[in-house]
């Protein structure tokens, strides 16, 4: 298969196969009390592959919805990259969002599955969980 730069999944393929270990971004842990985060190509590659990996066992299909539910984490540059990967479509929902407003965008976006952190599975737990959705938890 010939890789098309200009589809970011690719792309990110490519570099992690040009320049590994290049530094493409750093999440501070300041404002948290963790060390920063270093992501190099390869890592960015590596765990976005995984999470496009579980959409597939999940049962997304390319084109197929899914919401991506967190705070400003890796795991949310992981989950855009994966919805390139594996041709599925991602929703941003603000992890501010709760009750009615969350259902309805949920819904409204027909979102097969919410990608989240492990703090935030208990506000789609809340009576706010839509059926038949599936949850792919993300540490955090």
């Amino acid at each position: 298969m010939d890789l098309n730069p200009r589809i970011p999944g690719h792309l990110v393929q490519l570099k992690a196969k040009e320049s590994p270990d290049r530094v493409i971004f750093t999440f501070e842990g300041w404002s948290s009390g963790t060390e920063d985060e270093i992501v190099t190509y390869d890592s960015l590659w590596q765990n976005s592959a995984k999470l496009a990996q579980e959409l597939a066992r999940q049962g997304l299909r390319p084109r197929d919805t899914f919401a991506i539910f967190m705070r400003n984490h890796p795991e949310f540059v992981y989950a855009i990259l994966g919805g390139s990967i594996s041709g599925c479509v991602f929703v941003p929902i603000d992890p501010r969002q709760k009750g009615d407003k969350l259902r309805y965008q949920l819904q409204h976006a027909e979102c097969k599955a919410v990608v989240t952190t492990t703090d935030l599975i208990r506000v789609l737990d809340e009576e706010h969980r839509v059926d038949d959705r599936q949850v792919a938890g993300a540490s955090g």
